[in-house]
Parts: C-alpha cells; structure tokens; sequence
C-alpha cells in the first residue's frame, strides 16, 4: 500500500479497511494481503461532511464505515452520501460486501447523517452512532445498523443521563459498548453497557476529575482547557486517552490512583487525530484476496 493516498476508515478481525478515491480496499499489513478495489461510486454521489454538527472535519470526511457479518462471514461498507441539487437535494445510503461487483441502495438512514458525531463505533455485529432524533425532540439516541441483516434499531443510553450531543461520545474496546460524558465545566465520567442492548447494564465505570490533568496543558494544546476522549480502556482500571486538539497527545490515566501519565505526542500536524485499535491476525478471506 506504500506510494498510495489512503484513508483509514476502521480495523476489524485484523482488516484494515481503507478508501482511495471512490473506492474502498481491506489490507491485513500481519500477512500482506490487499483486496482488489470495491466498484467506484457514481458521480452524482455527494459526499456529506462528516461531523458537520461541529463543522468539516478531516478525520473522516467521507462518511464510510466498516463493519462484519458474522453469520455469513461478509465484511461490508456503509456509506451516506446525496444525490440531487438545491432543494432536490435527498440523502442515499448504499452498502459494498467485499467480493461483489456492485454497490447496493439500501433503506435511507433514521436520522440526519449531518448529525453524526462519532468515529466508527462497531460492536456486536452492529455499527453505532449517536445522533438526536429527527422528530424534532432533540432527544439522544443510539442509533445501531445490523450488518448481517441490514436493518437499523437503537440502543438505550444510561438512564438519567445527562448532557447534550456536543458533550457525549461513543467508544468501544474490548467488543464493550462505552459512553464517554465530558464538557468544560464537569468531570469525565466513562459508563460502560455490560450487556449489549440491557439499558439497566450501563455502569458508571469510573469519574476523572478535570482538575487533575493539570500538566502543562497550554504547552500541550496551544490552549488552556484541551478535552480528553478514549482511545482503549486496559484492565484494573487503566485508561489511555488522546487530547482533542492538534498537536495529540496519548496520555495514560490510572484511576486507583487517580493520576495521569506517560505523556507521549502522536502527531505534530495542524489536523485533527483519530486513532483506532488494531488487533494483528491471519484472517484472510478469498473473496477479498488479491
């Protein structure tokens, strides 16, 4: 893959899913596989901001997401885009199974793609996304998408949850669903849902205290109050977060103890960073072989 412009848009089972251009490969760099190229979309496809809740964002532009069905042993691309011009404008959903020869439309999305607030959140077979419903409630939901059976449902937040959209995220590690509740004025608090789908198995795992990570932020973020969002929750109560600016830091947060270290700098671009777990394997299915 060297020499070429790749996006990366998430990891499973060891597959890298990347997109280049219109099109879309899965790479295991453990064995050196690398999938032909998915069909390319149509030209009346219209690309919708990612994240335009908060603006352009350049993490992932594109809005595709990469996702596994285990039943069948397919692993798919979903993608939202709009066709049409002016007031003709109407969002489409289209979906790729790595192997096929063709893009499928499937049923449009429950609520509104510009909404979207998240990096690729996949569990349980489901991809997932927080939004607020199209209603006009503003209420926050989950939003999930069955990749085997191509359907949408919705997961229950914790319950007396408070916050807005711009103050909640979702993450994943360790096939465990997380909600992560931040803001400028408040602590962190991380829940965590023990059993997929129970509302009542959402746990508050562990509350940080903004206070406590205090070391040399301006010299971190180019600003006074830089956020922290997850990147993997380890075992014994071990967090490792990434700052929520442009020069990224990783930084390790120990909640026993309550005290953050190991500060190391991912990234000394002007860009937004968005990371993700990748498990090395020897997964190689033949349809996606070159």
């Amino acid at each position: 893959m060297e020499g070429r412009h790749n996006n990366f848009i998430s990891s499973i089972n060891g597959l890298v899913c990347l997109r280049e251009n219109k099109c879309f490969r899965v790479w295991n760099p453990s064995i050196r596989l690398t999938s032909k190229r998915s069909p390319a979309f149509s030209e009346e496809m219209l690309w919708i901001p990612y994240n335009a809740f908060f603006g352009y964002d350049k993490v992932n532009p594109y809005n595709a997401f990469f996702g596994y069905d285990k039943v069948n042993d397919k692993y798919k691309v979903l993608t939202f885009g709009r066709v049409g011009r002016g007031r003709n404008i109407r969002h489409m959903t289209r979906l790729y199974t790595f192997g096929e020869s063709y893009w499928t439309t499937i049923q449009d999305l429950p609520f509104d793609p510009n909404n979207l607030c998240e990096c690729q959140i996949f569990v349980n077979g489901n991809l997932h996304w927080l939004t607020n419903r199209r209603d006009g409630s503003l209420k926050l939901v989950i939003i999930s998408f069955d990749v085997e059976k191509e359907t949408y449902g919705e997961v229950l937040l914790p319950p007396k949850l408070d916050g807005k959209i711009r103050d909640l995220d979702l993450h994943v590690s360790n096939n465990y669903l997380y909600v992560w509740q931040f803001s400028h004025k408040s602590n962190y608090v991380l829940w965590l849902m023990k059993e997929y789908g129970v509302q009542e198995s959402w746990t508050k795992l562990m509350i940080i205290p903004r206070k406590s990570f205090h070391i040399s932020r301006s010299h971190i973020c180019g600003y006074s109050d830089p956020l922290l969002s997850p990147l993997c929750i380890l075992g014994n109560g071990v967090v490792v977060l990434r700052t929520t600016c442009s020069r990224s830091y990783l930084v390790m947060y120990v909640s026993k103890n309550g005290k953050f270290g190991c500060y190391c700098r991912i990234t000394r671009s002007s860009h937004p960073w968005c990371g993700g777990i990748h498990h090395e394997s020897l997964v190689s299915p033949p349809y996606v072989s070159t």
